[in-house]
């Protein structure tokens, strides 16, 4: 290797999400509401909320969130938001608090997709309104306006707590 081969193979360039295979219907994020009443869960490309209040749990909202996998969810802390994390993008979602006789829908708030690099793992709101999401390259904050990198990490997760945690490089 040369130094322009080791700087063409590390240039960034242009990824294509191709569909995924039928079959391939894995759960990789659930999460509960605050308040306990609703659950919600990533299959594959979709976003699904049940109402445990209600008998037999009846489906609230089922909408097709990503292009690819759901990889992680966060409620807000009043229960009225829903935070799903994919491939280089987040979105959040209002959520119907109960059942109706309406086709079950979320309602998309707002997308972030700009600046977030790779697979968003792990996504956590604090102080009621701000959103924190890691990535393979580091950590995201909503504080300011939009979505900012704030730190590299080389790990985050979320506890079965819901804690928000992290190793730092």
């Amino acid at each position: 290797w040369d130094a322009a081969a080791l700087a063409k193979a590390s240039a960034p360039r242009e990824v294509k999400l191709g569909t995924l295979p039928p079959g391939y219907q894995p759960v990789l994020a659930i999460n509960f509401s605050p308040d306990g009443k609703r659950l919600a869960f990533g299959r594959r490309s979709q976003l699904l909320v049940h109402d445990l209040a209600a008998t037999n749990f009846p489906l609230i909202a089922k909408v097709e969130a990503h292009a690819d996998l759901v990889r992680s969810l966060a409620w807000s802390g009043d229960g009225k938001l829903l935070a799903s994390g994919g491939y280089r993008e987040i979105k959040l979602w209002e959520v119907p608090e109960s059942s109706t006789n309406a086709p079950p829908a979320a309602k998309l708030i707002h997308t972030f997709a700009s600046n977030i690099r790779g697979r968003v793992t792990a996504l956590k709101f604090s102080a009621g309104k701000y959103l924190s999401a890691a990535t393979a390259d580091g950590i995201y904050s909503s504080q300011n306006q939009g979505l900012n990198y704030v730190r590299s990490a080389s790990r985050a997760w979320t506890d079965s707590d819901g804690d928000f945690n992290v190793d730092c490089d």
